[in-house]
């Protein structure tokens, strides 16, 4: 999931990345987020959600990242 066009993220936004998060977890998908600006980073760090999801720092990492089996 690209999100360097995301300048922030609310509590809201905290909320539904923890469900997304889940719900990829139920249904066995992996989710990568790529592009992550520092300012999303910092916030995910403050709500302690950071390892809520893989971080890339781009694409190519990305589906490095999704080639290997999960844990």
């Amino acid at each position: 999931m690209d999100l360097e066009e995301l300048n922030m993220v609310t509590t809201q936004g905290i909320t539904a990345f923890k469900t997304l998060s889940e719900e990829a977890f139920l249904h066995k998908h992996k989710i990568i987020l790529v592009n992550l600006p520092l300012s999303v980073r910092q916030a995910f760090l403050m709500a302690g959600v950071r390892n809520l999801f893989p971080i890339a720092n781009n694409e190519e990492a990305a589906f490095k990242m999704a080639s290997r089996p999960s844990r």
